[in-house]
């Protein structure tokens, strides 16, 4: 089976299109070898993959996604690998001076804020429907969270919205960033939201089920806690 990828620490890491880490990358593959299902693990850009995936019958999956209501018309999804902390806002110390320490969602996009989006990503269910509540937003669209946060550091863009998982690893490696940004919590925003394997419609319910029954194995090891233990604070 293919598992289709791309690079995103902290969640997937990749050096030359092969798998070097990331931890619902590596979970991912405890799942398929616990499960007995030999995987390659292919890097493609996502928008690419949801194409892929709407388009033609493929013997794939793919790894971490969010489930939402117009992926599940042409996706099936697994049992949940994780659940991110809940999404912030990063902003330039300047604009926190003046949103406060926790705005609220409506707050952010009443605000007249110039937006850095990633290209064809969902940002959970709550946060797709509040910009389409808001469709006067000045976006641009991205295929990297991790230069959106650098252009918000150099006061070429207003505001993103970053998971803290991220937002911890490009600090680490870059910690010069921390001195031009400010990362709010959002008062109203939801709890994290889930992600999945998401596999093509055509795969069938057997081996599914066998990947639902694999990640409740895995769960519940030890190797998942020590996986996501930087992620979950425990």
């Amino acid at each position: 089976m293919t598992l289709f990828v791309f690079d995103r620490p902290p969640y997937y890491v990749l050096h030359d299109g092969q798998p070097a880490g990331g931890f619902l990358l590596d979970i991912a593959l405890a799942v398929f070898a616990q499960a007995g299902i030999p995987v390659e693990v292919r890097e493609m850009p996502p928008e690419r993959i949801l194409a892929t995936f709407a388009a033609r019958d493929v013997r794939a999956c793919a790894v971490g996604w969010l489930r939402t209501t117009e992926r599940a018309s042409y996706a099936r999804f697994s049992l949940p690998l994780y659940e991110n902390k809940p999404l912030g806002v990063v902003v330039t110390v300047e604009k926190a001076r003046t949103l406060g320490s926790a705005p609220t969602l409506d707050r952010l996009l009443a605000a007249g804020l110039s937006w850095g989006m990633r290209r064809g990503f969902s940002y959970g269910d709550v946060f797709d429907a509040a910009f389409k509540k808001y469709p006067g937003q000045a976006t641009r669209l991205f295929s990297d969270t991790r230069l959106m946060v650098r252009l918000i550091a150099k006061h070429r863009l207003d505001a993103t919205l970053v998971a803290p998982e991220e937002l911890s690893t490009y600090l680490a490696e870059e910690p010069e960033l921390a001195a031009g940004i400010r990362f709010l919590p959002i008062t109203d925003a939801p709890s994290g939201f889930e992600r999945y394997l998401m596999c093509d419609a055509s795969l069938p319910q057997a081996i599914l089920d066998r990947i639902d029954a694999a990640i409740a194995v895995v769960r519940g090891s030890e190797r998942y806690r020590q996986l996501t233990r930087f992620q979950t604070g425990r």
